[in-house]
């Protein structure tokens, strides 16, 4: 049998597996780093092999892997390796002669098992992303792209990430690869800009989703939530401070499932994070939080509106060190819901009646509320 294509030590020439070899990773230009460093920062990087078949066994006892490699392969140089998710060996070879070497026929029914060395594949659209931390807003988008291409790296796209609650530029740029082996190597060397090194992190392809520790629904926050009380452990209709029943009696609010609300592992949890993730592969980071914070919060109950008026400007004035008593509030609030008194609406509709008043009554109330703000506490 003819021994497969192989790699090409010279990058120079042609090769069906040139892709191990990335000739574009250089040295940076005019570099203010020492020689000796930015030689072995920014040298050339090798395509990492896949095995299959190795005896998932071994991954519990690296010292015995390493001599079953070595006598398997004792001309190659491995500098590492790694375990994948579905116990395939990711062997990082130092050197293009060594990648030949680990993508010849391996012996099979050995110790090792019944290995077969491949190549990388990935999807046309994929892409791997990494995030660049302590980058100060000042320093741009465009400037990232260009520093990483200026060390031999392809970034397809470098966007700034915002804070979902200040809706401000955070300190950390998300930066997006086509090929795996740059976001393998700036993670492991970090990120130097301006004498400064950065720290990468992985990007969190499954965001946190949002839960509200009042409803135990998704999407929101407890300080929005319309909704009435649900118990974290039982999913009545109470503060769990308050929940009469023992920790092994657990109900979801959610599903109804033998687990308190806040499984992770909860059918409605990991839908809900899955769509998140949907969400997030079309649109940005704050587009894809603002869209999830406004759509996924459930339909609001039925509540009786002067009380919640009465519950919103006790709150109000207490806030602003004002001491009204409860028959004031329900007065103030009765004149607010006279429209619809004694009639169950939604909060929504009561947020568009305070913003912006149809009824005298309301605006009557409303400017009470103002004038009774608006006076010393002292007096």
């Amino acid at each position: 049998m003819a021994d497969p294509p192989v790699f090409e030590i010279d990058p120079g020439e042609e090769s069906q597996f040139q892709v191990v070899v990335n000739p574009n990773k250089r040295a940076r230009k005019d570099s203010p780093l020492d020689r000796s460093q930015s030689t072995s920062q920014y040298r050339s990087k090798i395509q990492p092999i896949i095995v299959t078949g190795i005896k998932p066994d071994l991954s519990k006892n690296s010292i015995n892997l390493a001599k079953l490699l070595t006598k398997e392969k004792p001309n190659a140089i491995i500098k590492e390796t790694k375990w994948t998710k579905n116990n395939n060996l990711l062997i990082f070879p130092s050197d293009p002669h060594s990648a030949n070497i680990l993508l010849k026929p391996w012996k099979q029914n050995s110790l090792l098992g019944n290995p077969k060395p491949k190549l990388p594949q990935q999807s046309p659209n994929q892409l791997f992303s990494v995030v660049v931390c302590g980058v100060n807003p000042e320093i741009t988008d465009e400037q990232i792209m260009s520093e990483l291409q200026d060390l031999g790296y392809k970034p397809k796209v470098a966007k700034r990430l915002i804070s979902k609650i200040t809706k401000s530029p955070t300190w950390k740029i998300k930066v997006s690869f086509e090929d795996e082996m740059d976001s393998v190597d700036l993670l492991k060397d970090g990120l130097v800009l301006g004498y400064q090194k950065h720290r990468i992190e992985k990007y969190n392809e499954l965001p946190n989703v949002m839960q509200c520790f009042k409803c135990q629904g998704f999407g929101h926050t407890y300080y929005k939530c319309p909704n009435v009380q649900k118990c974290l452990r039982c999913g009545d209709d109470h503060n769990i401070k308050n929940c009469p029943k023992v920790c092994e009696q657990k109900k979801c609010a959610n599903c109804g499932g033998n687990h308190i609300s806040m499984y992770k592992g909860c059918p409605e949890f990991i839908k809900a994070r899955q769509e998140l993730k949907q969400q997030n592969t079309t649109k940005s980071y704050a587009e894809a939080t603002k869209v999830e914070v406004t759509s996924k919060i459930s339909k609001p109950e039925k509540i009786n509106i002067t009380l919640f008026c009465a519950e919103l400007i006790r709150a109000c004035l207490a806030k602003a060190g004002f001491k009204i008593s409860t028959s004031d509030t329900m007065s103030y609030a009765a004149n607010l819901a006279l429209a619809h008194l004694n009639l169950m609406t939604t909060g929504e509709e009561l947020f568009n009646a305070l913003k912006n008043p149809q009824f005298p009554e309301h605006k009557q109330a409303i400017d009470l509320i103002r004038r009774k703000s608006s006076e010393d506490p002292n007096k």
